[in-house]
């Protein structure tokens, strides 16, 4: 007969590797959580420098005006191409941030991701309206900030005298850039709802504003423009 002492004894050694692998398991699947717990973490944060560092260097003069001086001698690329490549970058962050899973992350680092993805869909879905074709009104715009950007600079150094130099070379660029966005506006096919009897004052109104506006853009572009003045005036403009 088996001692009951010593069939205990085996079945609680038998049973004590299980045990051990059960609580190694354990510790390392909870250790693999918090390392993906992290990883998460640390993805959100290089993301939200990441996506800081590209407003930075996309748009320098707010870079100058925080006090980053490392753009200061550059001004923002108005054309339609960075248009373009703002709003795929703009793409790019709003799906990166999405797909980061804030389970187990603080009320902070939470709202953090949260916010950067309502800005980021927002901005995106905004797209549609084409504010950039309106770059210029009463309200702002190169025309206004231009020359109040000088008040929110420093001047201490030298460089800093050159930088604003170098920045005030780039403005016939800038200008043209602007107008190129503002021309896109006045010749879209949107406008083609406008009753026809508006047309005539429309049209000489936008067709002489549009002559000189023409003679910042290159040449294929500027016939094709007047062109369409003479041939079926502003509301009926193909570009």
């Amino acid at each position: 007969m088996i001692d009951a002492h010593h069939a205990g004894s085996e079945q609680q050694e038998a049973g004590e590797p299980n045990r051990k692998s059960a609580e190694r398991d354990t510790f390392v699947f909870a250790h693999a959580a918090e390392q993906t717990l992290e990883a998460r973490r640390a993805e959100l944060n290089r993301l939200l420098a990441d996506e800081w560092e590209y407003t930075l260097r996309t748009s320098p003069e707010l870079a100058s005006i925080i006090g980053d001086k490392r753009y200061n001698d550059k001004l923002s690329d108005f054309s339609q191409a960075a248009i373009d490549a703002d709003l795929r970058q703009t793409r790019v962050f709003l799906q990166k941030f999405q797909a980061i899973d804030t389970a187990g992350f603080t009320e902070q680092e939470q709202l953090n991701r949260d916010l950067m993805v309502l800005d980021l869909r927002e901005r995106f879905e905004a797209a549609k309206f084409k504010e950039w074709e309106m770059p210029v009104t009463q309200f702002g715009g190169l025309h206004i900030d231009t020359p109040q950007f000088v008040t929110s600079l420093s001047f201490s150094t030298v460089k800093d005298y050159e930088d604003y130099i170098a920045r005030l070379k780039q403005l016939p660029r800038a200008f043209d850039e602007t107008m190129s966005c503002e021309l896109t506006r006045l010749f879209d096919k949107r406008y083609a709802a406008i009753p026809l009897a508006s047309h005539t004052g429309l049209d000489a109104t936008v067709g002489e504003t549009a002559h000189v506006y023409s003679a910042h853009l290159p040449r294929a572009s500027r016939d094709g423009l007047l062109v369409e003045f003479q041939t079926g005036g502003f509301g009926h403009a193909a570009i």
